[in-house]
Protein backbone atom coordinates (compact mmCIF):
# COMPACT_ATOMS: atom_id res chain seq x y z
CA UNK A 1 0.00 0.00 0.00
CA UNK A 2 1.12 3.50 -0.74
CA UNK A 3 2.12 5.60 1.95
CA UNK A 4 2.87 9.39 2.45
CA UNK A 5 6.38 9.76 3.72
CA UNK A 6 6.86 13.72 2.81
CA UNK A 7 6.31 17.00 1.19
CA UNK A 8 8.42 18.16 -1.46
CA UNK A 9 8.05 21.55 -3.18
CA UNK A 10 7.54 20.66 -6.75
CA UNK A 11 4.99 17.52 -6.08
CA UNK A 12 4.27 14.40 -4.53
CA UNK A 13 6.98 12.03 -3.14
CA UNK A 14 5.41 8.11 -2.97
CA UNK A 15 7.14 5.27 -1.31
CA UNK A 16 6.03 1.57 -1.98
CA UNK A 17 8.09 -1.52 -0.22
CA UNK A 18 10.08 -2.43 -3.85
CA UNK A 19 10.11 1.30 -5.76
CA UNK A 20 10.10 5.00 -5.22
CA UNK A 21 8.36 7.18 -7.76
CA UNK A 22 8.47 11.10 -7.79
CA UNK A 23 6.03 12.61 -9.97
CA UNK A 24 5.59 16.07 -10.66
CA UNK A 25 2.43 16.07 -12.10
CA UNK A 26 -1.83 16.70 -11.48
CA UNK A 27 -2.25 12.88 -12.00
CA UNK A 28 -0.23 12.19 -8.95
CA UNK A 29 -3.62 12.21 -7.08
CA UNK A 30 -5.47 10.16 -9.46
CA UNK A 31 -2.99 7.75 -8.82
CA UNK A 32 -2.93 7.73 -5.36
CA UNK A 33 -6.76 7.78 -4.64
CA UNK A 34 -7.11 5.11 -7.11
CA UNK A 35 -5.30 2.49 -5.63
CA UNK A 36 -5.52 3.19 -1.84
CA UNK A 37 -6.96 1.11 0.42
CA UNK A 38 -8.62 1.86 4.07
CA UNK A 39 -7.38 -0.46 7.19
CA UNK A 40 -9.29 -0.86 10.26
CA UNK A 41 -8.20 -2.56 13.21
CA UNK A 42 -10.06 -3.98 16.26
CA UNK A 43 -8.62 -4.64 19.56
CA UNK A 44 -10.51 -7.59 21.56
CA UNK A 45 -9.30 -7.66 25.64
CA UNK A 46 -10.60 -9.00 28.88
CA UNK A 47 -10.67 -7.54 32.31
CA UNK A 48 -10.72 -10.14 35.05
CA UNK A 49 -12.28 -9.03 38.54
CA UNK A 50 -11.39 -11.12 41.51
CA UNK A 51 -14.63 -12.46 43.34
CA UNK A 52 -14.71 -11.40 47.18
CA UNK A 53 -14.61 -14.50 49.33
CA UNK A 54 -17.95 -14.78 51.85
CA UNK A 55 -15.42 -14.21 54.72
CA UNK A 56 -13.95 -10.68 52.96
CA UNK A 57 -17.99 -9.80 52.03
CA UNK A 58 -19.10 -10.56 55.42
CA UNK A 59 -15.90 -8.39 56.93
CA UNK A 60 -16.92 -5.30 55.22
CA UNK A 61 -20.32 -5.50 55.50
CA UNK A 62 -19.28 -6.03 59.36
CA UNK A 63 -17.18 -2.09 59.12
CA UNK A 64 -20.12 -0.83 57.17
CA UNK A 65 -22.67 -1.06 59.82
CA UNK A 66 -20.14 -0.24 62.49
CA UNK A 67 -18.98 3.21 60.20
CA UNK A 68 -23.27 3.57 60.67
CA UNK A 69 -23.92 3.17 63.65
CA UNK A 70 -20.99 5.38 64.85
CA UNK A 71 -22.52 8.15 62.75
CA UNK A 72 -25.96 7.74 64.15
CA UNK A 73 -24.27 8.00 68.00
CA UNK A 74 -22.49 10.84 66.84
CA UNK A 75 -25.75 12.48 65.34
CA UNK A 76 -27.69 11.47 68.55
CA UNK A 77 -25.29 13.49 70.75
CA UNK A 78 -25.19 16.47 69.16
CA UNK A 79 -28.97 16.05 69.20
CA UNK A 80 -28.95 15.43 72.78
CA UNK A 81 -26.25 18.21 73.78
CA UNK A 82 -28.28 20.38 71.65
CA UNK A 83 -31.04 20.07 73.56
CA UNK A 84 -29.40 20.42 77.05
CA UNK A 85 -27.77 23.56 76.18
CA UNK A 86 -31.54 25.18 74.91
CA UNK A 87 -32.55 23.58 78.19
CA UNK A 88 -29.58 25.45 80.05
CA UNK A 89 -30.43 28.81 77.84
CA UNK A 90 -34.18 28.49 79.34
CA UNK A 91 -33.25 28.64 82.79
CA UNK A 92 -31.13 30.75 82.78
CA UNK A 93 -33.34 33.09 81.03
CA UNK A 94 -36.42 32.11 83.23
CA UNK A 95 -33.82 32.97 86.20
CA UNK A 96 -32.81 36.34 85.12
CA UNK A 97 -36.75 37.58 84.34
CA UNK A 98 -37.73 36.53 87.80
CA UNK A 99 -34.53 37.88 89.49
CA UNK A 100 -35.47 41.15 87.22
CA UNK A 101 -39.29 40.93 88.34
CA UNK A 102 -38.47 40.58 91.91
CA UNK A 103 -35.61 43.59 91.58
CA UNK A 104 -39.24 45.73 89.82
CA UNK A 105 -41.26 44.77 93.06
CA UNK A 106 -38.10 46.37 95.03
CA UNK A 107 -38.68 49.53 93.82
CA UNK A 108 -41.66 50.82 95.53
CA UNK A 109 -39.24 51.13 98.62
CA UNK A 110 -36.35 52.95 97.50
CA UNK A 111 -38.58 55.50 95.79
CA UNK A 112 -41.26 58.15 97.10
CA UNK A 113 -44.99 58.12 96.60
CA UNK A 114 -45.03 60.10 93.87
CA UNK A 115 -41.78 58.17 91.93
CA UNK A 116 -43.12 54.72 92.47
CA UNK A 117 -46.70 56.67 91.11
CA UNK A 118 -44.93 57.73 88.07
CA UNK A 119 -43.44 54.64 87.25
CA UNK A 120 -46.47 52.82 87.38
CA UNK A 121 -48.21 55.31 85.43
CA UNK A 122 -46.13 56.05 82.35
CA UNK A 123 -42.92 53.29 82.99
CA UNK A 124 -40.41 56.00 83.67
CA UNK A 125 -37.91 56.06 86.21
CA UNK A 126 -37.49 59.69 87.23
CA UNK A 127 -35.96 60.35 90.92
CA UNK A 128 -34.68 63.12 92.62
CA UNK A 129 -31.20 63.15 93.81
CA UNK A 130 -29.62 64.25 97.36
CA UNK A 131 -28.90 67.76 95.93
CA UNK A 132 -32.36 68.09 94.31
CA UNK A 133 -31.52 67.50 90.65
CA UNK A 134 -33.82 64.96 89.00
CA UNK A 135 -32.66 62.37 86.92
CA UNK A 136 -34.03 59.32 84.38
CA UNK A 137 -32.71 55.70 85.12
CA UNK A 138 -33.28 54.33 81.76
CA UNK A 139 -33.57 50.28 80.51
CA UNK A 140 -30.14 48.89 80.83
CA UNK A 141 -26.72 49.56 83.59
CA UNK A 142 -24.52 51.31 81.19
CA UNK A 143 -24.81 55.03 80.25
CA UNK A 144 -28.40 54.39 81.18
CA UNK A 145 -28.70 57.69 83.48
CA UNK A 146 -29.63 60.86 82.61
CA UNK A 147 -28.96 64.09 84.17
CA UNK A 148 -31.93 66.66 83.97
CA UNK A 149 -32.04 70.38 84.16
CA UNK A 150 -34.42 71.97 85.87
CA UNK A 151 -37.25 72.50 83.56
CA UNK A 152 -36.63 68.34 82.78
CA UNK A 153 -34.63 68.82 79.87
CA UNK A 154 -31.65 66.12 79.01
CA UNK A 155 -28.16 67.53 80.00
CA UNK A 156 -25.59 64.66 79.41
CA UNK A 157 -25.26 61.02 80.13
CA UNK A 158 -23.89 59.21 83.05
CA UNK A 159 -22.04 55.85 83.70
CA UNK A 160 -21.29 54.28 86.69
CA UNK A 161 -22.90 50.85 87.64
CA UNK A 162 -21.92 47.89 89.92
CA UNK A 163 -20.07 45.00 88.92
CA UNK A 164 -23.24 43.15 86.70
CA UNK A 165 -21.15 39.91 86.10
CA UNK A 166 -20.61 37.99 89.50
CA UNK A 167 -19.58 34.40 89.13
CA UNK A 168 -21.27 32.43 87.28
CA UNK A 169 -24.90 34.84 87.55
CA UNK A 170 -25.12 38.21 86.56
CA UNK A 171 -26.91 41.02 88.17
CA UNK A 172 -30.19 41.92 86.66
CA UNK A 173 -30.84 45.08 85.87
CA UNK A 174 -33.53 45.66 87.96
CA UNK A 175 -31.15 45.68 90.72
CA UNK A 176 -28.71 47.64 89.24
CA UNK A 177 -30.87 50.45 88.80
CA UNK A 178 -31.98 50.23 93.18
CA UNK A 179 -28.25 50.40 93.39
CA UNK A 180 -28.11 53.37 91.01
CA UNK A 181 -31.33 55.34 92.96
CA UNK A 182 -29.53 54.90 96.41
CA UNK A 183 -26.39 56.16 95.29
CA UNK A 184 -27.99 59.25 93.79
CA UNK A 185 -30.42 59.94 96.61
CA UNK A 186 -27.43 59.14 99.29
CA UNK A 187 -24.73 61.07 97.55
CA UNK A 188 -25.12 62.58 94.16
CA UNK A 189 -22.03 64.34 93.97
CA UNK A 190 -20.03 61.34 94.90
CA UNK A 191 -22.01 59.56 91.88
CA UNK A 192 -21.08 62.15 89.26
CA UNK A 193 -17.75 62.63 90.14
CA UNK A 194 -16.54 58.45 89.65
CA UNK A 195 -19.22 58.38 86.38
CA UNK A 196 -18.50 58.95 82.84
CA UNK A 197 -20.03 61.81 81.30
CA UNK A 198 -21.53 62.28 78.03
CA UNK A 199 -23.53 64.90 76.35
CA UNK A 200 -23.46 67.67 74.45
CA UNK A 201 -24.37 70.11 77.51
CA UNK A 202 -21.39 68.72 79.14
CA UNK A 203 -20.41 71.89 80.37
CA UNK A 204 -23.55 73.09 82.03
CA UNK A 205 -23.50 69.99 83.42
CA UNK A 206 -20.05 70.35 85.04
CA UNK A 207 -20.97 73.86 86.14
CA UNK A 208 -23.82 72.33 88.07
CA UNK A 209 -21.18 70.00 89.84
CA UNK A 210 -19.17 72.55 90.48
CA UNK A 211 -21.71 74.90 92.19
CA UNK A 212 -22.81 71.84 94.59
CA UNK A 213 -19.53 70.80 95.81
CA UNK A 214 -19.02 74.82 96.77
CA UNK A 215 -22.64 74.95 98.39
CA UNK A 216 -21.66 71.50 100.03
CA UNK A 217 -17.65 73.03 101.33
CA UNK A 218 -19.16 75.97 102.99
CA UNK A 219 -22.29 73.63 104.94
CA UNK A 220 -19.31 71.54 106.08
CA UNK A 221 -17.43 74.63 106.70
CA UNK A 222 -20.43 75.91 108.81
CA UNK A 223 -21.42 72.47 110.36
CA UNK A 224 -17.96 72.45 111.63
CA UNK A 225 -17.78 75.88 113.04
Amino acid sequence: MPTNSGWEPMGWTTTTSTTANTTSNDSVWFVWASNATATSATYTGSVTYNERTPEQTALLEEHEEQRRALIARRDEERRVDAHIRRQQIATREAEREAAHNRGLESLEFVLTKDEFQHYQDHGELIITASEGDRFMIDPGYAGNVRALDGEGKYLVSLCAHPRMSMGTGYLPESDAWITQILALKTDQNAFERIANANGTRYGEWQERCRTHRRTRRVIEEVLAA
